[in-house]
């Protein structure tokens, strides 16, 4: 049996999984458990492939949970990825989880669409989440001042599966949470910080730039690791701002970078700028990476030197 999920909500997809390993000990009793998570260093389709052609040591049935991320550009080959799904053994029920579907010309989108039960999970309202953040902080009966909470409600991002491991650090203080603690002691969101960098090199603001850079060093970011995804994320500005200028639609540009349309609008809403600017950015991140990593400067120099360069 296979089953798809498609969602991004980690504390959605828990529960999810969780109702699902619920319904298969119900039908089956006992099973082994195999998670695979492909943002994994160490994923190889080899661990998938021994995951669902193999049966269980004890004889009973199986259940594989496989995570499909695509955050570093990584992906399952499609070809080997059917093969496998194809062949699995009988004993072994397979979940997937897609951070989006895929793009519908795909042989993968028609394949699970033929062979597979579909689990969309809907964005979690967020009138909701603060009321589960509320009620979780009731249920460790943790005294926290409102403005705390509220900077708890930013930092986490909604991530109620991260909520759970903040609250037991705070707990520890052993006393009524103030809003320095949780400044102090929950880490920024490195997503949404790296959007805002980029969006402060793209702007050319050297002051907020400065300042999203000390949070990165706060948090061990080296500037070298920096530069790696501050490129990654301007060429996917550059490449949408080329084919924007084009005068491409974003249904167009998704099919073309292989993006979803909501991603495609998004970066056209709120990323877009002249792809001449954006592939000068490029190029000087291109030569201080390249001058760091042949021992010409140091890489904490040599970005500070590249954030001065950019103002106005």
């Amino acid at each position: 049996m296979l089953d798809v999920i498609y969602g991004t909500d980690r504390f959605q997809i828990q529960e999810h999984i969780k109702r699902i390993e619920n319904e298969h000990r119900g039908q089956h009793g006992d099973f082994d458990l195999v998670k695979i998570d492909m943002a994994s260093k160490e994923f190889h389709i080899d661990q998938l492939e021994e995951a669902v052609m193999t049966f269980s040591l004890f004889g009973g049935n199986k259940l594989v949970v496989f995570s499909h991320r695509d955050k570093e550009q990584k992906k399952a080959p499609e070809a080997e990825l059917i093969q496998l799904l194809e062949r699995s053994s009988l004993e072994v029920r397979i979940v997937i989880i897609f951070d989006k579907k895929p793009l519908a010309k795909t042989k993968i989108k028609k394949f699970l669409d033929k062979h597979a039960q579909n689990h969309v999970l809907d964005t979690v309202d967020v009138g909701l989440i603060n009321q589960r953040i509320r009620d979780a902080i009731k249920a460790q009966n943790i005294q926290i001042q409102e403005a705390a909470i509220q900077l708890l409600v930013q930092r986490i991002e909604n991530d109620l599966v991260q909520l759970e491991s903040e609250l037991n650090k705070l707990s520890v203080l052993g006393r009524p949470i103030t809003k320095e603690d949780v400044n102090v002691l929950v880490s920024r969101p490195f997503e949404s910080e790296m959007f805002k960098l980029s969006n402060a090199i793209l702007d050319r603001n050297v002051t907020e730039a400065f300042a999203l850079y000390q949070d990165f060093l706060e948090l061990k970011m080296d500037p070298l690791s920096l530069i790696g995804l501050i490129a990654f994320s301007l060429r996917r500005i550059y490449q949408v701002s080329a084919l924007y200028e084009a005068h491409l639609m974003a249904n167009t540009i998704s099919e073309i970078l292989e993006i979803s349309s909501k991603q495609a609008a998004f970066l056209i809403r709120n990323q877009i700028r002249d792809s001449r600017s954006v592939l000068m950015l490029l190029n000087m991140l291109a030569e201080i990476d390249q001058n760091v990593k042949l021992g010409k400067i140091d890489q904490y120099i040599a970005f500070e030197l590249f954030l001065l360069q950019i103002k106005k």
